[in-house]
């Protein structure tokens, strides 16, 4: 048993530590009057990707928007890409800080879309979506709540080792 232990330390210390894909969706909760409810950012790793509706029942990183995120959990946001309603493609947000059950790290767009942990170490990248709007939209809503409707879009795919 020792031998395997240290022959797969030797090889994380050769090839280095495992880097994962994730990605960041937006959200727009709304009435069928389009009325906003909520918005917000989802976090999935690539295995998990919802292909239609009913992949969203199941999502365990769904965060609300907060200009403060530095003691609870959520995702704060600056630039004009922030808002569902006035962005398309996401290249207008400057910074993303997200504070999640896995971590705390912020995301900058002037930092060569480097993501960074509270002790400013790089720990990843993200990029915005440029392949296309990736959207959909479902008629009910998933999560017994008074919306009746949502909206998804992709935002960024991220590779790092934080989650």
């Amino acid at each position: 048993m020792l031998p395997s232990v240290v022959f797969t330390f030797i090889l994380g210390l050769l090839f280095g530590v495992a880097r994962a894909d994730f990605y960041i969706y937006h959200f727009h909760l709304f009435r069928s009057t389009f009325e906003p409810v909520a918005e917000g950012f989802v976090f999935f790793h690539e295995q998990d990707l919802p292909v239609d509706c009913n992949g969203f029942k199941s999502i365990k990183e769904q965060y609300p928007i907060s200009k403060d995120v530095s003691r609870r959990k959520g995702v704060a946001c600056d630039g004009d890409g922030c808002s569902y309603l006035n962005n398309i493609w996401y290249d207008g947000i400057s910074r993303l800080e997200f504070h999640t059950r896995w971590g705390h790290y912020t995301w900058y767009k002037n930092r060569d879309m480097r993501i960074v942990d509270l002790n400013d170490r790089v720990v990843g990248t993200c990029e915005f979506n440029q392949g296309g709007l990736v959207e959909m939209y479902c008629k009910k809503s998933i999560w017994n709540e008074v919306p009746r409707e949502f909206k998804v879009r992709l935002a960024f795919k991220c590779n790092t080792t934080i989650w």
